[in-house]
């Protein structure tokens, strides 16, 4: 998670790219396309790739499926 902080920002503002808490971003991103966007970056914007070549040891498997669970815990704390 604090390779996200530098754009999604510590307060989940998303000064650079969309906060990871907001009700839109929860309700509209896909697990799937969470993980997708984690693993393999989205080209032509500051997200880079956290696994494969790109990424040079980047994330396991587990990894990405902890990220994602705790993904999931920030729409909770907003309320």
């Amino acid at each position: 998670a604090s390779q996200c902080a530098g754009c999604h920002d510590p307060g989940e503002k998303g000064q650079v790219a969309p906060p990871l808490s907001s009700r839109s971003f929860q309700e509209k991103a896909g697990d799937a396309m969470i993980l997708r966007t984690i693993a393999e970056g989205r080209p032509g914007t500051a997200m880079v790739a956290f696994t494969g070549p790109a990424a040079g040891t980047g994330l396991t498997g587990g990894e990405l499926a902890d990220l994602l669970a705790y993904l999931r815990t920030l729409s909770s704390r907003r309320r």
